[in-house]
């Protein structure tokens, strides 16, 4: 597990709007400053796409991936820009082959079956445990 870089503050996310959604990919946008207070922000250098974020909302702690950086300039004041999505994201492009036939959900689990289960297919396609 990595070390966090920092945290990030409410007013880098831009229109202080968070969409959650809770059957669809939930997203925010997110502005990192070069500088802040005249000093140079040191989340600025360090963020970059791909990198996890974990947003605590209302109680609730939710993971979001960094993506689809733009860098932009306003009066002067250089910032990233970035769109993040909630985790699900990462599964949308995944693809798992399943053939006819009768699967259990682990291996295992019951000494009938000897054949994958349809969870050990989803560990073996995207490299996770679950």
């Amino acid at each position: 597990m990595s070390e966090p870089i920092g945290q990030i503050l409410p007013n880098w996310i831009k229109n202080d709007t968070v969409t959650l959604k809770y059957k669809d990919i939930s997203q925010f946008d997110l502005n990192i400053p070069y500088k802040i207070n005249g000093k140079v922000n040191k989340i600025y250098n360090l963020i970059k796409s791909r990198m996890q974020i974990i947003m605590k909302y209302n109680g609730e702690s939710y993971r979001f991936i960094v993506c689809n950086k733009v860098g932009n300039k306003t009066l002067g004041q250089s910032y990233k820009e970035f769109t993040c999505y909630s985790f699900e994201e990462t599964l949308k492009k995944k693809r798992i082959k399943i053939t006819a036939g009768n699967y259990q959900l682990k291996q295992g689990i019951d000494s009938t079956y000897t054949n994958k289960g349809l969870l050990d297919m989803i560990e073996d396609s995207c490299g996770w445990k679950i």
